[in-house]
């Protein structure tokens, strides 16, 4: 994989990490995000015809990302999960398979939402 991170044109995105969550105004725990960073590596849109197999739901819509220096974040038990913006959409990362130990590179699942 890390050969064709190489060889295959690379598209900018975005990743705006999830740093925490506190109440609003309302005393509803909301999702705090940091800065916006801008990376680049592969972002593919998952076919619909793939969504049985991989459990997706087919109500939404999916991308996958795969970069060799992108540090991203999903959903655990205590925190959110990063948004990734690329193509003028917004997505939150819904699983990653990390390969960095291994072959230096990660792939995230990311599930689009709304603004």
């Amino acid at each position: 994989m890390s050969t064709a991170l190489r060889l295959i044109a690379r598209t900018e995105f975005v990743i705006i990490p999830w740093q925490s969550s506190a109440p609003d105004a309302r005393g509803i725990n909301v999702d705090v995000f940091g800065p916006p960073v801008t990376y680049n590596g592969h972002v593919q849109i998952i076919n619909q015809n793939r969504y049985q197999a991989l459990g997706l739901d087919f109500q939404k819509s999916y991308i996958r990302i795969y970069s060799d220096d992108a540090a991203v974040s999903d959903v655990e038990r205590s925190r959110g999960s990063d948004k990734i913006v690329w193509n003028g959409d917004t997505y939150k990362v819904d699983s990653i398979t990390d390969w960095q130990v291994v072959d230096g590179w990660l792939r995230a699942t990311c599930v689009k939402v709304q603004p």
